[in-house]
């Protein structure tokens, strides 16, 4: 997750008014830019009002390096088991997690 990123900043917004649907599932933002940048999006975005939407500050790109993510935004899926059942590099509609989630 980038501030900066238009798709982002849509994406989170997709989430939110979706976010009766998903409100099952556990999303982390992980932001590479600086802690403050990253802080104020969340609190622009009022998103610690949603208990189950994270935000990890990884400023040094460990987890970019780790998960080979080289395009924002980046959306990986695991199940409870920790076992990946899809992922997706750049925008992506939200109706499509939606219907992944719920067949819907």
């Amino acid at each position: 997750m980038n501030p900066e990123c238009d798709f982002c900043q849509e994406e989170i917004k997709q989430i939110k008014k979706k976010y009766n649907v998903l409100e099952n599932v556990s999303i982390l933002l992980i932001s590479i830019t600086g802690k403050k940048q990253a802080a104020n999006f969340y609190s622009d975005y009022q998103l610690s009002q949603f208990n189950d939407i994270k935000l990890l500050i990884d400023e040094d790109a460990k987890i970019s390096f780790y998960f080979d993510i080289k395009t924002i935004p980046t959306i990986f899926i695991y199940n409870k088991s920790k076992k990946l059942l899809f992922s997706h590099r750049g925008e992506i509609k939200i109706d499509a997690l939606v219907h992944y989630f719920t067949g819907e």
